[in-house]
């Protein structure tokens, strides 16, 4: 059994900022602005990854459209977000090397990629990742789900931790996915996962940067359309909570958003159509699923819309069994058959909290280095396609450094200097 873990961020976008990070600030003219790098939170919504530069201002400001050609200049080749206290943003545009304007189609086309363990691993966006610390076990305390031909079905259990940290400061936050989960994997027949538990956690150091999670995605795939599903659960959930109630605020990018999905279901996250971007302040669109379930070609993935988890006590979702995972698939020869394949992954994407008044120097301090990374990725894989696995645990701890050597403190600063 192969089991892996890793944390990803923007660094090919937060690499950019470290000799254009000040650029920005004073292409913007206006104190107390912070640049930080993550994904394009939009597109993980369609499970798809995309680097940008997010730009975060505690006032609000009228910007000109000649300082918004500005700021999209110095952040290209990279997207860039400008995010209000109000909770609008305002998309500059994206120019290419001869500072003529690029179509944001053209750019997800090119830069964007589906959020699977594998492609971020491939393209080295891992800012921490740990080995396999296995343990195979046969221990009775193992939660068991009844036998199949005299057969009991392994167990898998998992508790990941990611450690993020800034310098002078020990510790900042715990992000941590614990989870257990049976299967069954004979090649050419039958495959069933069942998840038995999911929960994640965070503690934070009170008075520092702050991450919430955002995103929980739980996907299975056998990566053959020959496999159909005799039983899936749960199956796509209306949400709890009204559109326009959300917490997070951030672009809508709708053609976008509708894009992802549709290349999703398509398996090829490069076929794009035209779009453009407004450069007129908005409020994010929200999908108004609050478990979205997107199924076909041997292939099932859940996006959970934590907001409507919360709040709960410490920051925790604790699924509880209506709401885990369980599919349930057989095999329908025909045609070109292809080598058995059954990997589980487990994703949490974990977003800087926007609330400008969390990043008030009067509430940490004018020395405090803001985080270089506005939401980090949180990935635990696993490969069961052997018959002979047994049951097992994978315990592993990432420590991240989401505050690079040499950011720019949070403080004020000149514009003019």
């Amino acid at each position: 059994m192969i089991r892996r873990s890793a944390c990803f961020a923007a660094k090919d976008a937060l690499e950019h900022l470290a000799t254009r990070q000040l650029d920005i600030i004073q292409a913007i003219q206006s104190p107390q602005v912070v640049v930080l790098a993550g994904f394009n939170e939009d597109l993980l919504d369609g499970v798809v990854l995309l680097q940008e530069i997010h730009i975060f201002c505690k006032m609000e400001l009228n910007l000109k459209q000649l300082v918004l050609d500005q700021v999209g200049k110095i952040a290209s080749p990279f997207p860039s977000e400008i995010f209000l206290p109000s909770g609008k943003s305002v998309s500059p545009p994206v120019f290419d090397v001869d500072g003529n304007p690029v179509r944001y189609d053209r750019v997800t086309s090119s830069s964007a990629f589906e959020w699977r363990y594998s492609d971020a691993m491939e393209r080295g966006l891992a800012i921490a990742s740990a080995p396999a610390e296995d343990e195979e076990s046969d221990d009775d305390d193992m939660i068991r789900n009844g036998s199949t031909g005299g057969r009991t079905r392994p167990q898998v259990r998992f508790d990941v931790v990611a450690k993020v940290h800034q310098p002078m400061h020990t510790l900042v936050q715990d992000l941590r996915l614990t989870g257990a989960l049976s299967f069954e994997s004979i090649p050419k027949k039958t495959v069933k996962v069942q998840f038995k538990q999911m929960k994640c956690q965070t503690y934070c150091v009170p008075g520092l940067f702050q991450f919430s999670q955002t995103l929980l995605k739980i996907l299975v795939d056998t990566e053959d359309p020959l496999w159909g599903y005799e039983e899936v659960q749960p199956r796509t959930q209306r949400s709890l909570i009204p559109r326009g109630k959300r917490s997070r605020t951030k672009t809508p990018d709708k053609t976008a958003v509708q894009r992802a999905y549709e290349l999703l279901m398509a398996y090829n996250p490069f076929k794009v159509g035209s779009t453009g971007q407004s450069t007129v302040p908005t409020e994010r669109f929200y999908p108004n699923e609050r478990i979205l379930l997107t199924e076909g070609r041997g292939r099932y993935e859940w996006l959970y819309n934590i907001n409507d988890w919360k709040p709960l006590p410490q920051d925790t979702v604790d699924l509880v069994e209506l709401d885990l995972p369980l599919v349930e698939l057989k095999y329908f020869p025909y045609g070109h058959e292809k080598p058995h394949q059954l990997t589980v992954e487990v994703s949490s994407v974990w977003s800087l909290n926007q609330d400008p008044k969390h990043w008030s120097p009067s509430l940490i301090g004018d020395c405090l280095t803001a985080p270089g990374y506005s939401n980090l990725c949180q990935h635990v894989f696993f490969d069961l396609s052997s018959e002979d696995l047994g049951d097992g645990t994978h315990a592993a701890t990432l420590n991240v450094s989401g505050y690079p050597p040499g950011a720019l403190p949070f403080s004020r600063v000149n514009p003019t200097a």
